[in-house]
């Protein structure tokens, strides 16, 4: 048992290509996936039966257990490395991911990873065996396909077709981030607040067309609630200094209970003004308390959730429509959110389009739409073009663009070419350059 729990702790992110399963398969990356890490109808298929083609196939993690000479080994790993030049700073880092998966009986399969980034300087950036950065879940398989129950660390659109696969590695997200005065840009998906939980998951896909599914956790992905504790980021009734500097978005005091000022000049000044400053003047972001400084109070209390629930259904025609609905609740603050994914594959083309409505009881509503088209090049050669589009309750936009250019070589090693622009919803635009390396074992 003890050894169980080791195993699991050490081999607890997404599967994306996992070279395990083509080595056990003798196959290429082709079979299960469009673009690297989307997938198509063999690989949507392959991951829900527990990653088997059929009922047929032998079940692996029980094969190398008891034999344990066996070619195939549940094991992978991705070895990364990646130059970004953005606005005003750049820098080359590495990633290292650890991959566990593989079905124990014709019910049971099992899946764990861990992902660590190196010789970053975020504070934040993930780390192996961390909650944050891992994945680990059962997975039990019913009149397969029909019933499915996962349990455990996970994301919440696995299940869910190529919904955020399809936006993975845009040079998107991250954008903005640790240069001072300016929010990190969000695309529409990422303002749902959704993200990795603990908790159980159940669908029910009716006649490969009809996909049923719900889910409901503790969040472990916890995005832009804020800073840490007493820190000043949602003080209740701290005297924490909003008070802004002379970049363009002016003060980031936000509104609660303790005293700021709403100095500096605000290139699209938002209306969070309180005693601190008139929401219309320059400075009109400061509020009553510092958002970014300052001795803040305690952060609201209440107890985390995530539920997640909807529908998609396969029309003859090869469209995929779905309707999802979320809510989230952490830290006191709650966010809905409505969900209609669209997708296509028309071969070399594949398209997903995402329409997002959330309601967060701090920031207010959000309206978006994510967009995305991959086109193959060769065979083993992508391009990508990524258009978002958002508004706040303000009409405030927000808009990001990305295209890549991806190639896969010798089914062991993967190569992004990454371009990405964006600008948030204060009109603060940043670029990004990036290129990655991977290597796959």
């Amino acid at each position: 048992m003890v050894r169980f729990v080791v195993l699991s702790a050490i081999l607890l992110q997404l599967a994306h290509a996992l070279p395990q399963f083509a080595r056990e398969y003798q196959t290429d990356c082709s079979t299960c996936h469009t673009n690297i890490p989307m997938l198509n109808e063999t690989g949507e298929s392959f991951l829900r039966n527990g990653f088997r083609f059929s009922p047929e196939d032998l079940p692996s993690l029980k094969e190398f257990i008891v034999h344990g000479e066996r070619q195939y080994e549940p094991f992978g790993a991705l070895l990364g490395l990646t130059y970004r030049d953005k606005t005003e700073r750049e820098s080359l880092s590495g990633k290292v991911k650890l991959y566990f998966a593989g079905t124990l009986n014709k019910t049971i399969s099992l899946f764990a990873s861990s992902r660590q980034n190196i010789n970053t300087k975020n504070p934040r950036a993930p780390k192996l065996f961390e909650e944050q950065s891992s994945r680990a879940y059962i997975q039990l398989v019913h009149n397969e396909p029909d019933h499915l129950l996962r349990a455990g660390l996970m994301l919440p659109f696995t299940q869910w077709g190529n919904l955020a696969r399809s936006f993975t590695d845009s040079g998107l997200h991250g954008i903005m981030r640790g240069i001072p005065g300016r929010e990190q840009y969000r695309s529409p998906l990422q303002r749902t607040g959704l993200g990795s939980y603990k908790g159980a998951e159940y669908s029910y896909l009716h006649d490969g067309k009809l996909l049923f599914l719900i889910s409901y956790g503790d969040p472990t992905d916890h995005g832009e609630m804020g800073g840490p504790k007493g820190a000043g980021s949602m003080g209740e009734g701290g005297k924490g200094s909003g008070k802004g500097g002379s970049g363009q978005t002016g003060g980031m005091g936000h509104q609660t209970d303790g005293k700021g000022k709403g100095e500096g000049k605000g290139r699209r000044p938002r209306h969070l003004g309180g005693s601190g400053g008139s929401p219309h003047s320059p400075g009109g972001m400061g509020g009553k308390g510092g958002m970014m400084g300052g001795k803040g109070g305690e952060r609201p209390s209440g107890d985390d959730s995530q539920l997640m629930a909807g529908v998609r259904y396969l029309f003859e025609s090869g469209w995929k429509v779905g309707l999802l609905y979320g809510e989230k609740e952490e830290r006191g603050i709650s966010t809905q959110s409505i969900i209609v994914p669209i997708e296509r594959g028309f071969d070399p083309w594949y398209i997903t389009s995402i329409l997002v409505f959330s309601d967060n009881e701090r920031k207010g509503e959000y309206r978006g739409i994510e967009n995305s088209i991959t086109y193959r090049v060769g065979e083993s050669s992508f391009l990508r073009a990524i258009v978002n589009y958002g508004l706040d309750s303000d009409d405030n936009s927000e808009e990001g663009y990305s295209l890549t250019y991806s190639a896969i070589l010798n089914n062991f090693a993967m190569i992004h070419l990454i371009g990405a622009y964006a600008e948030n919803l204060y009109g603060v635009d940043d670029t990004q350059f990036k290129v990655s390396f991977n290597i796959f074992f």
